[in-house]
């Protein structure tokens, strides 16, 4: 998707001929612009008098087709444009061309890019073992406590942080079975290896059934 930082005659006329191109030739080609002077000049016109299949038609700014347009560009600004941060114009251009296509594919319910294996097109399949219990996944996430009556969100940030300065962290151990799923998590006070390894006892005594982290070695 070619992009172009300027919006001249000369960029409009090369927007006509890329939709020349990838249009099939039998079919009618019907533009809705604006009133804006580019789409006017002479050498569209003439441009658009050697290609009778062009069909312009021009309504005001505030028309509901070109409305349709700006919300559009909205949603585009609202997304990406707002939500990133770019070092130069080139990698926002990049970001927008991304952001085009993943629009484009969500409209029509198709697989997104980061689903997809760049090297065949094919989307990826999870990984996943054979047997309940031949792999398990163990991971540790240690968060900051909130003391009673609320942290900075309750209160003001300075307050807030005052008073969440001693509350300390919690650790949320979790074992997730890698083909069946099934999670089991314990908030503990440490992430130390005698706490994790006591943890790793427990799903293997409280999961008894087939199917479970209890099988893994």
């Amino acid at each position: 998707m070619p992009l172009h930082r300027r919006h001249r005659a000369a960029e409009f006329r090369k927007f006509l001929i890329r939709i020349d191109k990838e249009v099939p030739a039998h079919l009618a080609v019907h533009l809705i612009c604006d009133n804006y002077g580019t789409h006017k000049t002479p050498a569209i016109r003439t441009w658009l008098a050697r290609h009778p299949r062009f069909h312009m038609h021009f309504t005001p700014t505030g028309s509901s087709w070109i409305s349709q347009v700006e919300r559009w560009f909205g949603f585009l600004s609202d997304q990406m444009i707002r939500r990133g941060a770019h070092k130069n114009v080139q990698a926002l251009e990049a970001d927008i061309r991304k952001w085009v296509k993943h629009w484009v594919l969500t409209r029509y319910g198709l697989a997104r890019l980061f689903h997809l294996d760049w090297a065949t097109g094919q989307p990826v399949r999870r990984y996943e073992r054979d047997r309940p219990g031949e792999l398990v996944h163990v991971d540790i996430k240690k968060l900051g406590n909130i003391p009673d009556g609320g942290g900075h969100k309750v209160l003001d940030r300075k307050a807030g942080r005052r008073k969440c300065s001693g509350a300390g962290y919690s650790c949320i151990h979790t074992a997730v079975d890698d083909h069946s799923r099934p999670a089991y998590s314990e908030i503990l006070t440490d992430e130390k290896k005698e706490i994790a390894t006591a943890f790793w006892t427990r799903p293997r005594r409280s999961s008894p059934q087939p199917g479970s982290p209890s099988n893994a070695s």
